[in-house]
């Protein structure tokens, strides 16, 4: 298997396990009265990190050319 459909494919999963951790948490860090208002919060945090962790590979490998 490819090097970038794997990376896709272990983020997928990374992704899923964290957003059914968070709802197992009640969505931890985000009190909040609605159920809808802190699964939102969740999952737009869990969208940046993915996005900061995909942009440091791709950062650290154009700093390797």
């Amino acid at each position: 298997m490819k090097k970038p459909v794997k990376f896709v494919l272990w983020l997928a999963v990374g992704v899923f396990v964290v957003l059914y951790a968070g709802a197992m948490l009640n969505f931890f860090p985000f009190f909040t009265n609605e159920l809808v208002a802190g699964e939102i919060l969740f999952c737009t945090f869990v969208i940046c990190v993915v996005v900061g962790i995909c942009t440091a590979i791709i950062l650290s490998r154009l700093d390797r050319r």
